[in-house]
């Protein structure tokens, strides 16, 4: 899966366009690639106890065991009627803020990746979007864990749900500004901060110790199998639709050598997300 080496001004970061960059950004490589996303991920666990616990996949386990051996499927309401809870929402907002004004640290760096967009990242996006609801539908995981006899484990990737048309019912200033806010993070902010991270600097970090000097753009078995675990462990929740998506934007990523071909498959992928959710209200794909 190697690809041929990058034009010098494509290659690394470090040899794009001369741009001015603060110092500490110079001396730390890594930073402008993993700041945004650990800034992301650590807001995200403060504001955790804010998110609704929607039905358990230990109880859907149950349910499938259940049909599986012909006895009566166990419901879950909670599955269907998510608690609302404003207090999640604002822990969004500060999250989003937070890794926004993270984003506006390092942007020197990003944006010394030559911006370049072909229409296959459009065609993985949309191909991504389907294969992700299709297997998150089909619960695959919690039916994969069943036959394996790890049921019980199946608790520790219950999917959070939040319902905002129930939490903001009757406040429709409130629901829009939700929305806008989680939809510019769904789809705008977490594409860049994640692709960077991942295709930017982890695949890279675990090919060679001077990671920055492999061009991005670069794909290696080595790397692709780092990028779909990453997935896994990142969406244990969805970890066989995870290992789907990763893998296919892995191979988009070595068919056109893009790094920003990546960003926007990604968001298309949760974009479309995103309006699938609120038609079919499906809220722990949030």
């Amino acid at each position: 899966m190697s690809s041929p080496e990058l034009p010098a001004s494509e290659s690394a970061v470090e040899d794009g366009p001369a741009l001015s960059r603060p110092q500490w950004l110079a001396r730390h490589r890594w930073l402008p690639f993993v700041l945004p996303f650990a800034v992301y991920m650590f807001t995200g666990a403060l504001g955790a106890e804010w998110v609704p616990a929607a039905a358990s996949d230990a109880g859907r386990a149950e349910a499938v065991r259940a049909d599986q051996s012909g006895g009566p499927a166990i419901e879950d309401v909670s599955l269907d009627r998510p608690a609302p809870s404003r207090g999640y929402a604002l822990a969004y907002a500060f999250q989003f803020a937070a890794t926004f004004l993270a984003v506006l640290l390092v942007a020197p760096v990003y944006r010394r990746v030559p911006w370049r967009v072909s229409g296959w990242s459009i065609v993985f996006g949309v191909v991504g979007v389907v294969a992700w609801i299709v297997i998150c539908r089909a619960e695959l995981e919690v039916r994969l864990l069943t036959a394996l006899g790890l049921a019980d484990w199946a608790g520790y990737v219950a999917r959070p749900a939040f319902d905002p048309l129930t939490a903001f019912s009757g406040r429709p200033l409130e629901l829009a500004v939700f929305l806008t806010v989680r939809f510019a993070g769904l789809a705008l902010l977490v594409p860049v901060i994640e692709e960077f991270f991942v295709r930017g600097f982890l695949m890279r970090f675990f090919e060679r110790a001077e990671w920055w000097t492999i061009p991005l753009g670069q794909v290696t078995w080595t790397a692709a199998v780092v990028a779909t675990v990453y997935g896994m462990l990142a969406h244990p929740a969805e970890m066989i639709a995870a290992a789907v998506w990763f893998s296919l934007i892995t191979l988009l990523y070595a068919r056109t050598r893009n790094l920003w071909d990546c960003v926007v498959a990604h968001a298309v992928t949760n974009g479309l997300l995103g309006i699938y959710i609120l038609v079919s209200r499906d809220w722990t794909l949030w």
